[in-house]
């Protein structure tokens, strides 16, 4: 009962907007089927009569349909029928007025729409889970959307999540703390090809790389490092890949600094808008078409317009630059290519 008491909350936005809609529509059901029983329960008494003639004066009389009674009322039952008529047109108007509210508010809205979102979440397979709205868990969530990539949001504050929405992607998303595994278990990390946690402290980030690779032992993790000197623990922890946002920005501004001409080169290349080019890692499966086969018999810049840079070997685990065209594609092995969107994915289905 508490992983779905924790999941329901988690997935309609937190204990206060999902509270309040269950709660008012329990009243709303609570009041109704109130007002009928004790409509149905004075008639039986009252008038002693049977309970399908009973229930269904209550009904007539609480709906205002103006129907005539079934049977001649005693002088208590007419002031019992006044009662019920006042009282069935007090609760009618706060049924409504709740009711309305839920509509007018928004929450009952929001809610059917988080129920569909938590639909989506269920079908998830080979999905990327990000940890965190930082800045740059915005621009991972940013760039995996223009690419099409299919991911989960885990965020803790709902303004974070807001502001995110309001930046016009449209994605799915949990209101939780990702270092929990009843949140991780929620975003579907059994099924997830990737994790990837940049909750902005190393300390969190640690605990949420131990809990992930203890919930799927086969998870491809990355972590972000804010300080150097804990990329080690965060390697032995779990994590694959350790990315320090610091150094790579060091590192780029250097490049710019002393070699602006390549680093130019490189953004026009990989920002181009319709000339964006990506360099995508393309594994060999055991029942694709390629197998034994080299890269001179299945000419891929002929066949897609991609340009191979290396081959890593599955076996030997090595990386071939620039490999020739007698390299040989077995199973396992990944293609490392340059080139558009469109030509990767021809690729992919030209090795299927």
């Amino acid at each position: 009962m508490k992983y779905f008491k924790k999941l329901r909350e988690n997935i309609v936005g937190g204990i206060p907007d999902s509270a309040m809609i269950f709660k008012r529509i329990i009243i709303i059901i609570l009041l109704l089927f109130s007002m009928v029983f004790l409509g149905t329960t004075g008639y039986m008494i009252l008038e002693n009569w049977k309970f399908t003639d009973a229930l269904y004066m209550t009904v007539i009389t609480l709906s205002t349909v103006g129907y005539k009674e079934i049977y001649e009322l005693s002088e208590p039952g007419k002031w019992f029928t006044i009662t019920l008529i006042a009282g069935g047109i007090s609760v009618l108007a706060v049924v409504l007025g709740m009711f309305t509210s839920l509509i007018l508010e928004g929450d009952l809205r929001n809610y059917l729409r988080r129920r569909k979102m938590f639909k989506n979440i269920k079908k998830l397979k080979d999905h990327i889970i990000i940890c965190g709205l930082s800045d740059l868990g915005k621009e991972i969530m940013r760039n995996l959307s223009e690419k099409g990539h299919k991911f989960i949001v885990i965020e803790n504050s709902e303004e974070k999540i807001q502001n995110a929405l309001n930046s016009g992607i449209d994605f799915l998303y949990i209101k939780g703390d990702a270092r929990e595994s009843l949140v991780l278990e929620e975003a579907a990390i059994q099924k997830a090809a990737t994790l990837i946690t940049c909750l902005g402290e190393d300390s969190f980030n640690l605990f949420v790389v131990i809990t992930a690779r203890e919930l799927n032992p086969s998870l491809n993790i990355l972590a972000e490092a804010i300080d150097e000197k804990v990329k080690n623990k965060l390697k032995r922890a779990g994590s694959d890949y350790v990315i320090s946002p610091t150094r790579i920005g060091a590192s780029r501004m250097a490049s710019v600094a002393t070699n602006s001409t390549v680093v130019s080169f490189l953004d026009i290349m990989t920002s181009g808008g319709d000339r964006e080019m990506q360099l995508n890692a393309i594994k060999i499966e055991k029942e694709s078409n390629v197998i034994s086969k080299t890269l001179g018999e299945i000419q891929i810049p002929k066949n897609t317009g991609l340009i191979v840079i290396s081959v890593k070997k599955h076996e030997a685990g090595n990386y071939i630059y620039n490999p020739s065209s007698k390299t040989v594609l077995n199973p396992g092995d990944e293609i490392l290519v340059l080139g558009g969107v469109g030509n990767i994915k021809k690729l992919k289905e030209f090795i299927k």
